[in-house]
């Protein structure tokens, strides 16, 4: 009998070496990502590579239409209008860059078949994932402590230890991690996983808040009350509810407030005094450029200025990346692809949020803890959106991908096999 063919031809032993490699570069990416851009980047074009070799691609793809098809669309519609906003773009080299920051999307096929194919690997995967999450706290932390030369590019600094992830996406990926940490730690059965769960994610929400980017403190506010009200608030009276929140936030600003001294904590403070007061021009440079947006947008109400026009509009040089968006996703959506950009932007939130939608009990939890995971992502990501553009900040998307792969692989539904043999699925 001929050997099966795969998406290039290739033979089921060549297939089988494809997969078995693609299986330990995905644990290799995850664990290197917090440290190097450069590294997780190589490494994962190459899991891009052996995919489509494999075949484990384009098995992602058909997995992920028949399972999470409106989230597919939603993720289909926001790329088809990078591409499309092309057209009418007042700079499209800039569009162009824009674009190349979506690579990572394609990263989501071949993530999902991998890691539904074998529990096993999903463990490993998440496993590599927190041992490189925790190396990088501690390298935070020697570096919050002044020993040696640590000053690094991405704003990170002894006085704003975030690393080489850096203060823009630091709060976005602990806050997330910690999530679902504290979820694992509530859901398990077994003290030790328990406990160190629990202090990995102490460990982990006590970085962000000694940390000076202000999103990380509002994202793992949402994130809890998420968690709070999965884990405990499901069918429980008004009153209890309210309580549980007020709790929530007066402990959230009770963190907040030991935090006063930070320079940005008193930088937010004094731009809402001078909103407040009418006074624009002392207001932060975040809020500025959030009006000059509007501005922007006024002068191009119906298609926007393209997708990467906002730094020629703004007479900001690309060089800048500070100025390459307002520090706002959906205002950027608006001024790039007018009305139909944010409506889009929210739609992938929402679809995205909604892949691992129904009654969830802890014996579900259990038998599939990664579930919650991409829920977790979403709310950081709408969240992160508020104040910056998660959608093309490497280290934000990267994990948004890890979880969103890790929800998405569902071991629920009728397993993948390796690429090289037949499924009662039609994969």
């Amino acid at each position: 009998m001929r050997p099966s063919k795969t998406f290039f031809g290739k033979s089921q032993q060549v297939n089988k070496h494809a997969t078995n490699t693609t299986a330990w570069f995905i644990c290799i990416g995850a664990a290197a990502f917090p440290f190097s851009v450069a590294l997780a980047n190589i490494v994962f074009a190459a899991v891009i590579l052996l995919s489509l070799l494999s075949g484990q691609f384009k098995q992602g793809l058909q997995w992920l239409w028949q399972q999470h098809r409106h989230a597919m669309y939603a993720i289909l519609a926001y790329l088809a209008l990078v591409c499309i906003g092309l057209l009418w773009s007042i700079d499209p080299k800039a569009g162009l860059r824009v674009l190349s920051h979506q690579w990572m999307w394609l990263l989501l096929p071949p993530l999902v078949a991998a890691l539904a194919s074998k529990e096993e690997l999903r463990r490993r995967f998440w496993l590599a994932l927190s041992i490189g999450l925790s190396l990088h706290l501690v390298f935070c932390v020697v570096q919050m402590s002044g020993w040696g030369n640590l000053n690094i590019m991405g704003g990170s600094t002894p006085d704003d230890a975030t690393g080489y992830i850096g203060h823009i996406g630091f709060g976005f990926v602990y806050g997330v991690w910690a999530g679902w940490l504290l979820h694992f730690a509530y859901i398990s059965k077994t003290p030790w996983m328990r406990w160190t769960a629990l202090a990995l994610a102490l460990w982990a929400l006590w970085m962000i808040f000694a940390a000076q980017g202000r999103s990380g403190y509002v994202i793992t506010l949402g994130i809890l009350i998420f968690l709070v009200w999965t884990h405990f608030m499901k069918g429980r009276k008004v009153s209890t509810i309210a309580a549980v929140l007020l709790l929530s936030f007066g402990l959230f600003s009770t963190l907040l407030m030991l935090n006063l001294d930070h320079p940005r904590v008193k930088v937010t403070i004094n731009s809402i005094q001078s909103l407040i007061h009418g006074d624009i021009q002392h207001t932060e440079e975040r809020g500025r450029l959030w009006i000059d947006a509007v501005h922007i947008w006024q002068s191009h109400p119906i298609l926007g200025v393209g997708t990467g026009g906002y730094s020629q509009a703004t007479g900001v040089s690309l060089d800048n990346s500070a100025y390459d968006h307002p520090h706002q996703t959906y205002l950027l959506a608006l001024l790039r692809w007018g009305p139909i950009g944010p409506i889009i932007v929210m739609a992938l939130f929402f679809f995205l949020f909604r892949t691992q939608s129904g009654h969830q009990d802890q014996a579900a939890f259990r038998s599939n803890p990664y579930n919650i995971s991409g829920k977790l992502v979403v709310i950081g990501l709408v969240i992160h959106g508020l104040s910056s553009n998660p959608l093309e900040e490497h280290a934000t998307m990267m994990m948004a991908i890890f979880f969103l792969a890790l929800s998405m692989a569902d071991m629920k539904y009728p397993r993948l096999k390796s690429a090289n043999h037949t499924t009662q699925t039609g994969l």
